[in-house]
């Protein structure tokens, strides 16, 4: 991984929201295209996420249900890998600081599957997929928030998406 000097408004623009209300709509004027990215194909209820067992890497380990916390966790990192393929952006928010990284690059790795377990919740991966012109935003409850640069490309992500048992889900309406 290194650190690259590029403008970090032009790959990372809005880094300071920290709620998604107010984020999404955000990012919408620019013309990104949100979507959530999720291990579930739905939105969960209350009562489905305090019984599933594996919302949080904690709660699947205390539950005994780490088979399935990880069945889930690696299909989230083959995807991201795949995505990486053509380079990706790491955004460091305590320095506005970007690094250019590779889907190999054990550092990357380990930005993903600790964002993925919520390891640090204020630090959760900003990463910016070159080819694709994808931002990802870790997430909560299994559940990532990509921005499409380029809506055009989503056929070809649904199909990505669908080829590592992910599902998209659209951004509710609050």
């Amino acid at each position: 991984m290194q650190r690259v000097n590029v403008d970090a408004d032009v790959f990372f623009p809005l880094p300071d929201y920290d709620t998604h209300d107010h984020e999404i709509p955000a990012f919408a004027a620019l013309g990104y295209s949100p979507i959530l990215l999720c291990v579930f194909d739905h939105i969960l209820t209350a009562e489905e996420a305090n019984n599933c067992g594996i919302m949080f890497y904690e709660e699947a380990r205390e539950r005994n249900k780490l088979d399935a916390y990880f069945a889930g966790e690696k299909r989230f990192l083959s995807f991201y890998r795949d995505l990486a393929k053509e380079g990706v952006y790491l955004y460091r928010d305590d320095t506005r600081e970007v690094w250019q990284t590779s889907a190999d690059d054990p550092e990357f790795i380990a930005v993903l599957t600790n964002s993925l377990r919520e390891v640090h919740p204020e630090q959760l991966m900003d990463v910016y997929f070159i080819g694709p012109a994808i931002r990802a935003r870790g997430g909560f409850d299994r559940t990532d928030l990509l921005y499409l640069r380029n809506p055009g490309y989503l056929p070809t992500l649904t199909k990505l998406v669908q080829q590592h048992g992910l599902h998209l889900l659209p951004v509710p309406q609050r």
